[in-house]
Formats: structure tokens, sequence, C-alpha cells
């Protein structure tokens, strides 16, 4: 896990031409950057996709905790489409990002990495029974690219222990 984050970091080090990180905060962009998630998990349980992509930049990576890695907004969109097609979420699964969770590090003016938790909740299986709800860590790179905030980078990592 460490080495994870490690990598992360690095990654946004070259990403934002820093040497290292300088801990700026902008309370106003930290609470943007909340109410950006805030949005994404309404739109998660609505079900509405618009506001499920239009938190990634049109060059965002995602990289799932299987390994799986999503190039860009289209196969994001795709990927969030055929999740939304899925029985569990037809039932109502969705995902939530409890704002307790939302941990916010300024690594430039214009460059965030944001650690939050991905509990989804809901839903039923095909006999109807309840899902029990599964939580996943997210570790997220946001780019402030021409006045608005992006995620550059996703990746599920393993749940820390409680």
């Amino acid at each position: 896990m460490r080495r994870v984050i490690t990598a992360i970091l690095s990654m946004v080090c070259v990403l934002s031409g820093a040497a290292a990180l300088s801990g700026q905060q902008s309370p106003a962009d930290e609470a943007i950057l909340r109410q950006r998630i805030a949005a994404h998990q309404l739109a998660s349980e609505h079900g509405d996709i618009r506001g499920l992509v239009d938190i990634y930049a049109p060059d965002a990576q995602t990289v799932a905790l299987n390994g799986k890695v999503l190039r860009g907004r289209e196969e994001i969109e795709a990927d969030y489409r055929t999740s939304l097609l899925s029985a569990s979420s037809r039932s109502g699964r969705h995902h939530t990002h409890p704002p307790d969770s939302i941990r916010i590090e300024f690594v430039t003016p214009d460059v965030a990495l944001i650690e939050v938790a991905s509990v989804n909740v809901g839903g039923a299986d095909a006999a109807g029974a309840p899902l029990a709800d599964s939580r996943a860590q997210l570790v997220t790179v946001w780019r402030k690219r021409t006045g608005e905030w992006l995620v550059v980078y996703q990746r599920v990592v393993p749940r820390p222990a409680p």
C-alpha cells in the first residue's frame, strides 16, 4: 500500500512539475473539490451518467482493484454505462463517498491528491436479497484546468484496516 501511495505521489510531482509537496491549500478550492465529490455521489444515487463522468478529464486514467485500466473519459463513460445497466444498479445499488473519509492534500495550487472511501450500498441480488455494503479506497489526482477541477488519475486500492 505504501508503495502505491509513494508511486502516486511521485507521479503527481512529475505531472505538476513540483520538486516536492508544497502543502499550499486554498479553502475555496477545497470546498469546490468537496462539492464535486458530493455531486458525483448524487449522480451515482440517481443513475446520472453525465454527473458520474463529468468529474474526469478527457485524458483521465483509472485503475481498478483488479488492475483493469481505463484511458480517457470515453472509456470511463462506457464502463459506467455498463455498470448502470447491471441488475444490481437497476435495483438501486450505487456508491457513496462519506464526507468524513475525504482527505485532501494540495500538491500545488492546481494539483490536489485526494483519498476517499467509495462505499457501494443498496440494491438486491437476482433472488431479491439485499446486497451487503462493500467498501474500497480511492486515491485520486485532481488538476485544475481552465478554472475547473478534474480527476486526471484514479486508483482503487485495498481498503485500509479499521
